[in-house]
């Protein structure tokens, strides 16, 4: 008795109690090394306390062992997989919930578990997370059960607020298409910081409309945008980094455009010469879309550099070129001149 009178704070509970009053602890189990599992532990100890156990798992499975000092309530049950009680929670729907709990997703998280569990330690699921496990997999609203039976009236504010993010969060998903919820978001949804999500919320929601500009923007230029905008998304949603990397995207396409235009547009005769036998513009715009969509951003930006070099040195390359031709041509000319001269000089015969 000393052990479990010293453990949790118990031991005023001794001295309160009446004569031969009976002990019960009611939980659901959600990890093997809770109160219940500490309590059965202490079993094997010289003063067991000899429990009566009654073990009513929300979907049937075989009967565990427990330890010989405790005597066992049978369960109604004898169908692998029934449900406690299939006319609120049914069989399929709390299995799912279950594989999801134990297969380490939160309700949060997208997909479905790879695998059911092995048997290792999972995180300790509360009321709150089997909830939004439940809201999950579908089926009914069952809030109102948890707030009734569950909750009580002093988490009225709290799953008020619940509602209200958890509609915020479902606009955010449906915006953002399949790249989902930045995870930091999904971690506050799922820890019910509701306060900290809805900020992120915000901040996400805002980023998403500029994220949908530049897809845009590079649809119309015909560029593929890079994956690592994707990817610091889900690592930070709409923050500093998302920012960062979405400005430095939204630079680069809109000097491709700008050098793509100057380079499709109608040239005249000293930026024709000038470009003649310079690197092909369209091998480099080619260039700077393939790096812009592999993620090299420096690699796509001194592509158009280069080409804007080209654009910008035309007219002059030009005009020094076809003065030199002009020249070259004078040369010539002069050359053919003397040529000419001297040969019609070498059939000159003095007169005699």
């Amino acid at each position: 008795m000393t052990g479990f009178r010293d453990h949790h704070g118990l031991r005023s509970f001794y001295t309160r109690g009446e004569p031969d009053a009976a002990i019960i602890v009611i939980q659901t189990r959600w990890h093997e090394d809770d109160l219940t599992g500490w309590l059965l532990s202490e079993e094997s100890g010289e003063e067991p306390e000899k429990w009566h156990v009654v073990c009513l798992p929300a979907v049937y499975e075989e009967p565990q062992e427990f330890p010989p000092s405790c005597t066992v309530e049978p369960d109604f049950r004898s169908t692998p997989g029934e449900a406690l009680c299939p006319e609120r929670y049914p069989e399929p729907r709390l299995k799912k919930a279950l594989e999801r709990v134990v297969g380490g997703l939160s309700a949060y998280d997208p997909g479905e578990p790879d695998a059911p569990g092995d048997g290792r330690p999972h995180a300790a699921v509360d009321s709150r997370r089997l909830l939004d496990q439940l809201a999950t997999v579908g089926g009914g609203d069952v809030s109102a059960i948890f707030r009734e039976r569950v909750f009580g009236p002093d988490a009225t504010i709290e799953l008020g607020q619940r509602d209200v993010v958890r509609g915020l969060y479902a606009r955010l998903v449906s915006d953002a298409g399949d790249w989902g919820a930045p995870e930091p978001l999904r971690a506050a949804m799922s820890e019910w910081r509701f306060s900290e999500a809805e900020g992120a919320i915000d901040e996400t929601t805002a980023w998403l409309k500029e994220r949908d500009d530049l897809l845009a923007r590079c649809s119309a230029a015909g560029l593929v945008p890079p994956d690592r905008l994707r990817a610091r998304y889900v690592a930070g949603g709409g923050g500093a980094e998302a920012v960062a990397e979405l400005d430095a995207e939204r630079s680069l396409v809109d000097a491709y455009v700008e050098v793509q235009r100057r380079a499709a547009a109608q040239r005249g005769v000293l930026d024709a010469v000038g470009l003649f036998l310079t690197d092909d513009p369209k091998e480099l715009l080619s260039d700077a879309a393939a790096s812009f969509a592999g993620g090299d951003l420096r690699a796509a930006a001194g592509a158009l550099d280069r080409l804007e070099l080209e654009l910008n040195r035309a007219p002059s390359d030009g005009a020094a070129r076809l003065a030199g031709a002009a020249a070259a041509l004078v040369l010539l000319g002069l050359a053919v001149g003397v040529t000419l001269r001297r040969r019609s000089g070498s059939h000159y015969t003095a007169a005699g």
